[in-house]
């Protein structure tokens, strides 16, 4: 049987996916002709947690330096992105730091708590989902018996797998790293302790793999029967620790998605209108304080063919947004929409105005 890729997220200390809110910033370009762009981003004011592992020599430089303050990373360090600050976390981790006990008839789940890179003999990539579990058998040792592909307890946890590609920067040699293909992590497999296997222990977590030391190789043991979960609560929705399911950023990213991808589809259409009209039927959609009054001033419009076009434009906005929108995020996306259609429209005469401009 085909073995299922995770869906993303990770998975929270309920042991139910979480997922990371993300949204799409929208900027425009003053530079030459200016162009309309977008950054796909981490929403702010989310906290992430987790483990820097170094020599023992280095620990209070590195110590000093994470709590001094805020710390930048990832793209447009200059603009509005990537500050935060590093807090200390006293939450226990003995979860980690521990046995898993193997028991007969066990479903023991090993999940890849960060990415893992594999080389075979010849020093490539190992990509294949044998040579995953090849090496988790290697490691883990003969209790590791038959993958279960079925295994599923009402929770996150079954075997599935997903790869990316990792590229890098190494600074001591001012030059970029190749990139390689790894094991993603949120991976999971799921391996049947034998009926005849010897019960005992094995440290909950294991490390597998190249670049252990830059964080590579991760992998978290959990016994199936240890876990409790309710079967009817939603990734991403309510749980017992509180109801923080982020479900209104969610829709309205999805929204902004449908967005885009509706102004993809329309693009032909879009381009044809006129720029001036599209400015008037912006002006209209900021302005109006509801449905309802943006019908109107679309009724307003005398000539019937323009009218029909700001019709067809919100009636197909409309049905590509949730049952539960919000004026303000109808409001939104149609601003977004005719955005893209001035975009569209500057990039087609730019485009047209080109060949002349080069025999100039």
């Amino acid at each position: 049987q085909a073995v299922k890729p995770p869906k993303s997220g990770f998975v929270g200390s309920d042991w139910l996916p979480v997922s990371v809110q993300t949204e799409t910033v929208y900027h425009h370009s003053r530079v030459g002709e200016g162009t309309l762009y977008t950054q796909r981003c981490l929403s702010a004011g989310q906290e992430f947690a987790g483990f820097v592992e170094c020599p023992d020599v280095y620990v209070d430089e590195i110590r000093s330096v994470l709590e001094s303050g805020e710390v930048s990373f990832g793209r447009s360090k200059t603009a509005q992105y990537a500050r935060c600050s590093v807090q200390p976390n006293d939450e226990d981790h003995s979860a980690r730091d521990g046995m898993t006990e193997i028991a007969p008839g066990h479903t023991i789940v090993a999940v890849l708590e960060s990415d893992v890179l594999l080389f075979d003999d010849s020093a490539s990539c190992a990509t294949s989902f044998d040579a995953l579990v090849e090496a988790l058998r290697h490691e883990l040792g003969p209790w590791a018996g038959p993958v279960d592909v079925e295994t599923s307890c009402g929770g996150p946890f079954v075997t599935s797998v997903r790869q990316r590609t990792i590229s890098g920067y190494n600074a001591h040699r001012n030059q970029k790293r190749a990139h390689v293909r790894a094991f993603e992590a949120g991976s999971c497999v799921a391996f049947l302790v034998p009926d005849n296997a010897e019960p005992t222990s094995t440290p909950s977590l294991h490390l597998l793999g190249e670049r252990k030391a830059e964080g590579f190789g991760r992998v978290l043991l959990i016994d199936l029967s240890s876990i409790e979960v309710n079967p009817s609560v939603e990734p991403g929705g309510s749980t017992s620790h509180g109801t923080s399911s982020r479900a209104a950023g969610n829709t309205a990213e999805l929204a902004r998605q449908n967005m885009l991808e509706l102004a993809d589809g329309m693009r032909k259409k879009l381009t044809s209108l006129n720029p001036s009209f599209v400015g008037r039927l912006a002006l209209m959609v900021r302005e109006a304080g509801s449905v309802e009054e943006l019908d109107a001033r679309i009724d307003s419009i005398k000539d019937v063919d323009k009218r029909e076009a700001a019709r067809d434009l919100t009636n197909k906005v409309e049905q590509s947004l949730p049952d539960d929108r919000t004026w303000a995020l109808e409001n939104e996306c149609l601003d977004l929409v005719l955005d893209l259609a001035k975009y569209f429209s500057k990039q087609a005469l730019t485009s047209t105005l080109a060949p002349e401009g080069r025999e100039a």
